[in-house]
């Protein structure tokens, strides 16, 4: 905590350090073949699903375990039933909208000026408050080397994300005349988007190759490494839109074809 004078060196004061992380109750060892093979791994499964069970299960205060049928759980779970199946809803619902070009949920971009616009006024503000103290406790995390505590954080981000999108319950309303129900739902729909902005913005560090395919997908033609996350819930740049077929970004796991 003190400056070093002229002739002394400085100390380091903060040293992370990590614990052991095991193979099915046993240490890694390349000699006896206990060891999860990196080049045959990438030849059949995606780097990211990898990534995101090695940072979830990081054995930072004490020693963990890789177990292939939680790996296999935690993605399918996790991975994809929380994060994934949101990004590719927003993604899919909104290309079910017509569109001449430019992204159609921008006309619902911010709460109308109607009979729900208090309440909807009253959701994006709350929404964009929550998101921000994860983001803020991301962050916190990250300084203090606590991956896995910032990883669960933005993993929150993506859990209302869900929890917006089914109340909003955009599908009633894609074929539907034009209503207060329906502008509310679209103007959610709209919020859902920017979520899945910052989700791709915030979870570069973690799965880099994914996060890159939904900010690509997104239409975002600016490069996602200069974006902080602190800027990452932006609700004033105008909606980015690619014409391109979204496409899921994972890949649901199968244990026995992992253990074959």
């Amino acid at each position: 905590t003190h400056k070093p004078t002229p002739g002394h060196l400085a100390l380091e004061n903060n040293v992370p350090a990590n614990e052991y992380l095991m193979l099915q109750g046993g240490q890694f060892s390349k000699s006896r073949r206990h060891a999860v093979w990196l080049p045959s791994y990438l030849e059949q499964y995606d780097a990211d699903a990898l990534r995101y069970y090695l940072s979830i299960n990081m054995p930072e205060t004490h020693d963990t375990d890789f177990r292939w049928d939680e790996y296999v759980d935690r993605v399918n779970n996790e991975l994809i039933g929380t994060y994934g199946n949101f990004v590719h809803r927003v993604m899919t619902l909104t290309h079910r909208l017509s569109s001449e070009g430019t992204n159609p949920l921008s006309p619902f971009d911010s709460p109308p000026a109607h009979a729900s616009g208090d309440y909807l006024t009253a959701k994006w503000g709350e929404t964009i408050d929550q998101i921000g103290e994860l983001i803020s406790s991301a962050i916190d995390s990250m300084e203090k080397q606590r991956f896995k505590e910032a990883l669960r954080s933005i993993m929150g981000i993506a859990q209302i994300g869900n929890s917006l999108l089914q109340d909003a319950a955009p599908w009633k309303y894609l074929n539907e005349d034009m209503s207060d129900e329906k502008q509310e739902s679209m103007s959610l729909l709209a919020l859902s988007w920017r979520i899945c902005g910052c989700l791709a913005v915030c979870m570069r560090p973690f799965i880099p190759f994914s996060s890159e395919r939904l900010w690509k997908m997104m239409g975002n033609e600016s490069d996602i490494d200069h974006v902080l996350w602190d800027d990452s819930m932006d609700t004033e740049s105008p909606l980015s839109w690619s014409p391109e077929k979204p496409e899921p970004l994972f890949s649901r796991l199968d244990l026995e074809e992992i253990l074959e």
